[in-house]
């Protein structure tokens, strides 16, 4: 299993750190995990979901 920190995923989607807070307060985006006091994101949890969105997308046309 493969935890990614918030930066890097806010790097990888091309979106600020803060996007993802508001994400996570509103249930948007990939679903966080947290291990201690770290949020971290599944890479797996990332994946679902960046396929669901391009499904979604895709649909939408």
């Amino acid at each position: 299993m493969m935890l990614v920190p918030p930066e890097a995923l806010a790097e990888e989607l091309g979106v600020e750190s803060s996007t993802l807070v508001k994400w996570r307060y509103l249930g948007k985006g990939p679903k966080p995990t947290k291990v201690g006091r770290r949020v971290l994101y599944r890479r797996e949890k990332i994946d679902e979901w960046l396929e669901q969105q391009t499904r979604f997308e895709y649909e939408r046309r």
